[in-house]
C-alpha cells in the first residue's frame, strides 16, 4: 500500500491544503479528480486537480483536463 502526502486547493477552505493518505484499491486517478484515503480523516476523500502526490520523496504533478475541441 502507498503513503504519502497530497496538495491541492480545496473549494471548502478556500486554499491549497496537504493531507497525508495511503493508496488502496479503491483509490484512482480520473481526468478531473482524485480519490485518495484520507489518513487523518481515515475516509475516503476526493481532490479536484490540478494536485500534487509526493510519496517516498518524488512528487507527481496531475493538471487539469485539456478541453475537447
Amino acid at each position: 500500500m502507498k503513503k504519502g502526502q497530497i496538495f491541492y486547493h480545496a473549494k471548502k477552505y478556500g486554499r491549497t491544503i496537504r493531507r497525508n493518505f495511503t493508496w488502496d484499491d479503491k483509490c484512482k486517478v480520473e481526468s478531473d479528480h482524485i480519490i485518495y484515503f484520507d489518513v487523518m480523516a481515515n475516509n475516503y476523500r476526493r481532490a479536484n486537480k490540478p494536485a500534487i502526490i509526493s510519496e517516498d520523496g518524488k512528487e507527481t504533478f496531475h493538471g487539469c483536463v485539456e478541453e475537447q475541441k
